[in-house]
C-alpha cells in the first residue's frame, strides 16, 4: 500500500509538471524568479525588520542563503542548517522526533512535545512554536534566514538563542513549474515538484508536494536486522489574492506526514543507578564505533512480534495573512495561524535488544494563533506596533516499558519481565503580548534602532504517573499482577504511618504528593500534580549603526530576551517532580561589522559577544529519600557566554566562489549546585554548556563553467567542523563526550539554458563517524549517530 502511495504521488507531480510546463512553454514565460536571496546588484536582502532590506542596513548577525546554494549543497531539514550557519548545532533529544537548536551555546534539551525552544522557528513569519513541528521546512524555499541573539521585538515568539526564518517560494505572476528527483544510497529516493501561476487577474496560486522514501540505513550488530526506513510527505499550498490594489490576501497551508523508521541509539555503557544492576545487561556489547551500527528489540509488549519502532506523526497548518494599506505610509498586517501537531510512536531508548527501555509517545499539540500590527515610515522613522495571542492545548502521553524484578511476566524471550509504566500530562497555555520597534535614520551614516515586547503567559498543567492496570491473565505467580498499584500503597503506608490504606485506584494516579504547602507537610496522596505558572517579561533592544560607506557596517547593540517557562513530561513518582522551571533570560552585549568590496566580490562580517544569563533551564536530577535521584526540570540562576564570530566570501575569479566562517564560544556556569547525572550533589560553578562546542564552522568552495552555448558546469565542497563538547552538564565520565568532527560534502553537476539541472553529490563522503547527542536514559548511556556516508544523483527541471 505504502508503495502504491508513494508511485502515485510521483506519477501525480509528474503529469502536473508536464501538464502545466506545456501551457507554460506555449506563453514563452521564463522560470521562477524568486530562487535567490539577493537582489538585482548582488546585495544580500533580508526580512529582518518585517520589511525587504539590506543585509548591510541591519545591525544583527545575519545568515541568509538562497534557493540556488540550498539546493546544491543538500540543505534539507533543520540538521543541514550547520553546514551553513556557523555557531547552531542541531542535535536529535534522543527520541529521532524532537530537534534541539541550540545557538551561539544557547538551547534547551529535552523531548517533550511541550517544551518551546530557544530558537525559534518560523515559515514567513508563522510561527512553529515546538521543535516537533520543524520537519517539513525544507521544501520549496526561496531562502533561510537566522537571526542570532535575543529575538521578540518583532516577532512573534521570545528567544533567548535566536530566530530561524525560512522563506517560501511564492506564487508567480506567470505559470512555471518543476519537477525533481533523487536516488542514492540506502536505496533513498526522493521526488518533488511545484506548479505556480495565476489563476485570474488578481489570484495566484503555488503548490508543492515531496515524497521521500528509502531503505534501511541501520544495521544490527548482534543479528540480522536492519532499521531507519524512510516514509515521508510533504506539502506546501499558497495563494496570494489581490483583493483590491490596497489590500493582499496570502493564504496556504503547510502540512507533512512522517512514517519513517526511529532512529535506535547506541550503547555506550550500563550504568545502573542502583548498583550492581542485573549481570545480563552489564555483560551485553557495547556498540562499535561505526555510525551503522546499534541495537534494538526484536519483538516487544506494546504489538507483540508485528511491533514496529516508528513514527506515525502528522503536522498541518493552515493561515492566513491580510495586509491592507491604510495610507502609502501605513499598512495594517494581520496573520492568524492554527496548527494541529498528532504523534503515535514508538522508541527503543535502551541500546540493547533486551526488552528494558521502551516508549510510546502519543498526544498532540492545538495551537492558534493571532498577531495584529501597524507598520510605517514617518519621516526619518521606520516603526512598528503590535499585538499577538497564541494559546494552546498540548496532551502528552508516554507508555514506559521498564524491567520489573518481580518476575511477574516474561516478555519477547529476553529471559526479563516488564511492565508498562503510563505517563499523563496536560498544558493549556495563554500568552499575550504587545510590541513596537522604531528604527530612526538621521542620516546616510547614522540610525538607531529599539524595540521592546510585554509578554504575559499562562500555563494550567496537571500531570502523573498512571497505574498500569488490572492484572496479568494467567500470571504465573498468582496474585502478582503487572500494577503499580500494590506498591505505592505500601510506599503509602510507610510514609504516613497509615499501614493498610489503599488510597490508589486501579488505573488512576500513583504519583505521590511530597510538596510541603502553607507549612503543612506533604500528605503523600496520589496526586495529578495540577498547578499553574504564571510569568510575565519585557523583552527589549537597541542598536546604534555607523556606515561610512554605503558598503560597510559598524554596529552596537544591547538586547534581552526571554524563553517562558516549561513543565516536564517524566516518569514522576513525586509530584516535585512536576515542577517547573521558571522562565529564563538573556542579556546580550554584541558589536559587529559588515563590509563588502572590488564591487561585492569580497563580503567580510564579524561580531563579538558577551551574554548574561540568568535561570538557564535544564533537565537534571532532583533528590528523593525513597527512589534516589529523580529527573526534573530545573534552571541554573547564572551563567554567561563569551564569544566571537567572522564569515566571509570571496569571489577571486569568475565563476569561483569562497566562502566560509568560524564561531568560537566560551560557555560557563557561574552559580548552579545541583545533581549529575549520577546523582551525587556537586557545585557546578565553572561547567561548559552541554551540546555548545567552543569552536564551530564551516568552509566551501565553488566553481562554475561554461561547457558550450547551452551548457554550464559546477563543482563544490565543503567541510563542517564541529570542536568537542557534552551531551549533558557535570559528567564526570567521558562516557558523556561528544568529540570533535569534521565532515566532507561534495557536489558536481550540469544545468542547461532550459532548465534542466543533473547533480552527482555526496555528503560525509569520508564516512566519518561521529555523534551529536549522548544521555543517560534510566541505567543506560546511550549515543545518537551522525548519518554516516550518502551519495547520490538528482536530476530537475523548470518548466
Amino acid at each position: 500500500m505504502a508503495n502504491i502511495r508513494q508511485l502515485s504521488l510521483s506519477a501525480s507531480l509528474i503529469v502536473l509538471a508536464q501538464v502545466w510546463s506545456t501551457q507554460a512553454l506555449a506563453q514563452q514565460q521564463p522560470a521562477d524568479a524568486t530562487a535567490n536571496a539577493s537582489d538585482n546588484n548582488g546585495e544580500i536582502v533580508v526580512t529582518a525588520q518585517k520589511r525587504a532590506q539590506s543585509t548591510t542596513d541591519v545591525g544583527l548577525s545575519i545568515v541568509s542563503v538562497g534557493n540556488e546554494e540550498l539546493s546544491r549543497k543538500g540543505i534539507e531539514s533543520a540538521q543541514d542548517l550547520v553546514k551553513i550557519v556557523p555557531g547552531l548545532s542541531v542535535s536529535d533529544a534522543g527520541n529521532g522526533a524532537t530537534v534541539v537548536y541550540t545557538l551561539r551555546g544557547i538551547g534547551f534539551n529535552s523531548s517533550n512535545l511541550g517544551a518551546t525552544s530557544a530558537v525559534a522557528v518560523y515559515v514567513d513569519e508563522v510561527p512553529l512554536s515546538y521543535p516537533v513541528m520543524s520537519l517539513g521546512v525544507g521544501i520549496d524555499l526561496q531562502r533561510v534566514e537566522v537571526y542570532k541573539g535575543p529575538q521578540g521585538t518583532v516577532f512573534g515568539q521570545n528567544s533567548t538563542g535566536g530566530a530561524i526564518n525560512y522563506i517560501a517560494n511564492k506564487p508567480t505572476d506567470t505559470l512555471t513549474a518543476g519537477i525533481e528527483g533523487t536516488f542514492g544510497r540506502f536505496n533513498r529516493w526522493g521526488v518533488q515538484g511545484y506548479v505556480s501561476g495565476p489563476v485570474s487577474d488578481n489570484l495566484r496560486l503555488r503548490l508543492a508536494l515531496s515524497q521521500e522514501g528509502g531503505g534501511p540505513w541501520q544495521q544490527s550488530y548482534t543479528r540480522n536486522d536492519q532499521l531507519g526506513r524512510r516514509d515521508r510527505t510533504f506539502g506546501r499550498f499558497l495563494g496570494q489574492l489581490d483583493v483590491t490594489d490596497a489590500i493582499k490576501v496570502n493564504f496556504g497551508v503547510n502540512a507533512w506526514r512522517d512514517r519513517s523508521d526511529t532512529q535506535a541509539l547506541q550503547l555506550i555503557r550500563y550504568a545502573p543507578l542502583q548498583p550492581p544492576g542485573l549481570p545480563q545487561v552489564a555483560s551485553y556489547p557495547t556498540a562499535p564505533a561505526d555510525s551503522r551500527a546499534a541495537d534494538w528489540d526484536p519483538q516487544g509488549r506494546f504489538s507483540g512480534t508485528n511491533k514496529k519502532f516508528q513514527f506515525d506523526s502528522w503536522f498541518v497548518q493552515p493561515f492566513l495573512r491580510v495586509d491592507a494599506e491604510l495610507s502609502d505610509k501605513v499598512t495594517l498586517t494581520s496573520l492568524s495561524t492554527y496548527s494541529h501537531y498528532n504523534t503515535n510512536s514508538l522508541f527503543d531508548d535502551d541500546g540493547t535488544a533486551f526488552e528494558i527501555g521502551e516508549i510510546n509517545q502519543f498526544g498532540h499539540i492545538k495551537e492558534f494563533s493571532q498577531e495584529l500590527r501597524l507598520s510605517g515610515q514617518s519621516g526619518i522613522a521606520n516603526w512598528v506596533v503590535g499585538a499577538n495571542y497564541q494559546t494552546n492545548k498540548i496532551a502528552e502521553n508516554l507508555n514506559i516499558l521498564i524491567l520489573n524484578l518481580s518476575n511477574v511476566q516474561n516478555i519477547g524471550g529476553s529471559g526479563f519481565s516488564a511492565h508498562i509504566s503510563p505517563i499523563t500530562t496536560r498544558q493549556d497555555t495563554d500568552a499575550k503580548a504587545i510590541f513596537g520597534n522604531l528604527e530612526l535614520k538621521f542620516s546616510d551614516k547614522f540610525s538607531f534602532v529599539a524595540g521592546a515586547r510585554y509578554t504575559k503567559t499562562n500555563i494550567d498543567f496537571a500531570g502523573c504517573n498512571l497505574d498500569s492496570g488490572p492484572p496479568i491473565p494467567n500470571s504465573p505467580t498468582p496474585g502478582v499482577t503487572s500494577s503499580l498499584r500494590g506498591f505505592f500503597n505500601i510506599l503509602y503506608g510507610l510514609l504516613t504511618g497509615n499501614a493498610g490504606a489503599n488510597p490508589i485506584q486501579e488505573g488512576g494516579c500513583i504519583t505521590l504528593d511530597n510538596v510541603s504547602r502553607n507549612g503543612a507537610p506533604p500528605t503523600f496522596l496520589p496526586t495529578d500534580s495540577a498547578q499553574t505558572l504564571s510569568e510575565h517579561n519585557v523583552s527589549w533592544n537597541v542598536t546604534a549603526n555607523f556606515k561610512p560607506s554605503p558598503d560597510t557596517l559598524l554596529y552596537a547593540r544591547v538586547s534581552k530576551g526571554y524563553k517562558s517557562g516549561s513543565f516536564p513530561t517524566i516518569g514522576a513518582s513525586t509530584s516535585i517532580q512536576f515542577q517547573p522551571a521558571r522562565q529564563e533570560s538573556l542579556l546580550a552585549y554584541e558589536a559587529g561589522f559588515k563590509l563588502s568590496a572590488l564591487n561585492r566580490h569580497v563580503r567580510l562580517e564579524g561580531a563579538g559577544f558577551y551574554y548574561d544569563y540568568k535561570n538557564k533551564q535544564l533537565s537534571n536530577f532532583i533528590p528523593d529519600a525513597v527512589f534516589g535521584p529523580l529527573v526534573a526540570t530545573v534552571n541554573i540562576p547564572k551563567s554567561r557566554v563569551i564569544g566571537a564570530e567572522l564569515s566571509a566570501s570571496v569571489i577571486p575569479v569568475d565563476g569561483l566562489t569562497l566562502s566560509g566562517g568560524v564561531t568560537y564560544i566560551d560557555t560557563k556556569i557561574t552559580q548552579f549546585v545541583g545533581f549529575d547525572v549520577d546523582g551525587v550533589s556537586r557545585n557546578l560553578a565553572g561547567q561548559r554548556f552541554n551540546l555548545a562546542p567552543k569552536w564551530s564552522g564551516s568552509a566551501g568552495a565553488a566553481y562554475e563553467f561554461p561547457l558550450n552555448a547551452k551548457l554550464s558546469g559546477f563543482v563544490g565542497s565543503d567541510v563542517t567542523f564541529r570542536s568537542s563538547t557534552q551531551g549533558v552538564i557535570g559528567a564526570t565520565s567521558s562516557d558523556y563526550n561528544i568529540d570533535s568532527y569534521a565532515t566532507v560534502d561534495a557536489q558536481l553537476g550540469v544545468v542547461s539554458s532550459d532548465g534542466w539541472r543533473v547533480q552527482l553529490w555526496g555528503k560525509n563522503i569520508f564516512n566519518k563517524y561521529y555523534w551529536t547527542n549522548v544521555n543517560r536514559i534510566s541505567d543506560t548511556i546511550v549515543r545518537v549517530a551522525g548519518m554516516p556516508s550518502t551519495y547520490g544523483v538528482t536530476v530537475a527541471k523548470k518548466f
